[in-house]
């Protein structure tokens, strides 16, 4: 794995931690219905005029960041990792969550936060942010997997070197 799509996991997965924080702070500061129709109130962008309007509108841009963050990440395995099925399905599986993330979401405001639909945007998340713990997982073993190959390529001729670094 190289070091751009190690970076973009890394980081990918701590601004999922963070907006999963967005999502805690909505669900806190009472914004769950703060802006009771998706994306917008009255189908037109208002501009904020509470505390719970900006936390609900901070978290739907946290999670439009995720989305399009997501789709680069794929977009990125795909072009250069397709032969890895880890990473590819791995990717796959990420579309597909944050897809019925978004989803539940739409549907938490549609249904007044309906607890069944609230419990499982909390669950989709859950598995989100496990998927991407196991990619930066991957990608960790990756990194010293290669720096260790290629110490053994480089050294190679050095039968002393070669068995010391077993």
């Amino acid at each position: 794995m190289g070091a751009k799509l190690r970076f973009n996991l890394y980081f990918l997965t701590i601004y999922t931690y963070l907006a999963v924080y967005t999502g805690a702070l909505v669900r806190h500061e009472r914004a769950s219905l703060a802006v009771p129709v998706w994306p917008f109130q009255d189908g037109r962008f208002i501009w904020p005029d509470s505390v719970q309007d900006y936390v609900q509108y901070g978290h739907r841009l946290a999670a439009f960041i995720l989305v399009v963050w997501i789709l680069y990440v794929t977009w990125l395995v795909f072009r250069d990792y397709k032969h890895y099925r880890v990473l590819t399905y791995g990717m796959v599986l990420a579309l597909i969550l944050v897809a019925l993330q978004a989803l539940t979401g739409i549907l938490s405001v549609y249904t007044g936060v309906n607890l069944y639909v609230a419990l499982f945007h909390s669950l989709i998340i859950t598995i989100l942010f496990a998927l991407f713990c196991y990619l930066c997982m991957l990608g960790a073993r990756s990194k010293k997997k290669s720096f260790t190959h290629s110490l053994k390529r480089t050294f190679s001729g050095s039968f002393f070197f070669y068995q010391n670094m077993l």
